[in-house]
């Protein structure tokens, strides 16, 4: 900072305390001490001029900033809308993968179950034909068993039926002898 930033004159100041009344050695010893602080402390004070073109400097680095975060955000976006693109891609790829194992995957189980439905379909005719032929032969058995006890009692029936007839007619023969000597005797 320039001298004229602040314009001290020291001159002046002494001239100020004397006609306050303060004698001139202790007015230019005050002045010389004042002089001192602003030549010390204010040296690196910055004046309106410096800040004003601070001020400038800053306006023009942050619209340099801006232009180039701007810039920035721009390639930004189109790198995201490149890996969007891509992880879209990707993703479209994984997908499809993904869609023909697991087309492959339905079809083989596809496949297994209808293995294995056809292996329980001939494993239930199988036990079905076991089944029929089962009450088949149980029928037959019955069939036969019931053959055998039908003729059984069949033939008892005309063994039973003979007895019955030879009986009969033995009775009427015995009855026709009593009638008849029933009759010879008067009896109506």
């Amino acid at each position: 900072m320039s001298q004229a930033a602040y314009n001290f004159d020291s001159l002046q100041f002494v001239h100020d305390l004397e006609n306050a009344g303060i004698k001139r050695r202790q007015a230019e010893a005050e002045a010389k001490a004042i002089s001192n602080v602003f030549a010390r402390y204010l040296e690196n004070m910055a004046s309106k001029a410096d800040l004003h073109f601070l001020e400038t400097r800053l306006s023009n680095k942050i619209k340099m900033q801006s232009v180039l975060t701007q810039h920035q955000i721009k390639s930004l976006r189109k790198d995201m809308g490149s890996e969007f693109q891509s992880v879209r891609k990707d993703m479209g790829s994984e997908f499809q993968s993904v869609r023909k194992d697991m087309g492959s995957e339905f079809q083989s189980v596809r496949k297994d179950m209808g293995t294995e439905f056809q292996s329980v379909r001939k494993d239930m005719e199988n036990g079905f034909q076991s089944l029929r032929k089962d009450m088949e032969n149980g029928f037959q058995s019955v069939r036969t068993e019931f053959e055998e006890k039908f003729k059984a009692l069949c033939t008892s029936n005309k063994t039973l039926g003979l007895r019955l007839m030879v009986s009969l007619g033995s009775m009427m023969c015995a009855a026709v002898g009593v009638l008849a000597f029933l009759l010879e005797r008067g009896h109506p």
